[in-house]
């Protein structure tokens, strides 16, 4: 695109993809990276402490809570060791999915010890964020 030399503002869309806008001084060179909205995928088991994988990467134990790329599709594994495992292929469609995998069998979670003093402990989520589609590492954009 040839541009007259000078200031402009540059405003990219494009569907399922958040909005691009950037400040441009011609003639010159304007990196430009679309990305997917985020999405926030909980992921809980039955019993809890189950191991979750995403597209074949592990990511910790459930209760879980991913950010992921909205408007792709994810294969998500929920397992406990020696148990049978339970998995689903997800779209990522709205700002948060929450997906719940009743497990039978295998090993269980170790319960932490109580003494009459002590309260019940409520297992804490962990959060990880996937890499998301054009997310550059070096933080550059597409060139």
């Amino acid at each position: 695109m040839t541009l007259a030399p000078g200031k402009h503002e540059v405003a990219l869309a494009l569907e399922r993809h958040l909005p691009f806008h950037a400040t441009l001084v011609a003639p010159g060179k304007l990196d430009a990276q679309l990305k997917r909205p985020h999405s926030t995928m909980l992921v809980s088991s039955t019993p809890v402490g189950a191991v979750v994988t995403v597209n074949g990467e592990e990511h910790g134990k459930t209760p879980l809570s991913l950010t992921v790329a909205e408007f792709e599709t994810y294969r998500v594994d929920v397992a406990m060791p020696n148990g049978k495992p339970w998995h689903r292929v997800v779209y990522a469609k709205s700002a948060t999915m929450k997906l719940y995998a009743k497990l039978a069998g295998g090993a269980r979670a170790p319960t932490p010890a109580r003494t009459p003093t002590s309260p019940a402990r409520t297992p804490t989520t962990a959060t990880h964020t996937l890499p998301l589609p054009g997310d550059d590492p070096r933080g550059r954009g597409i060139q």
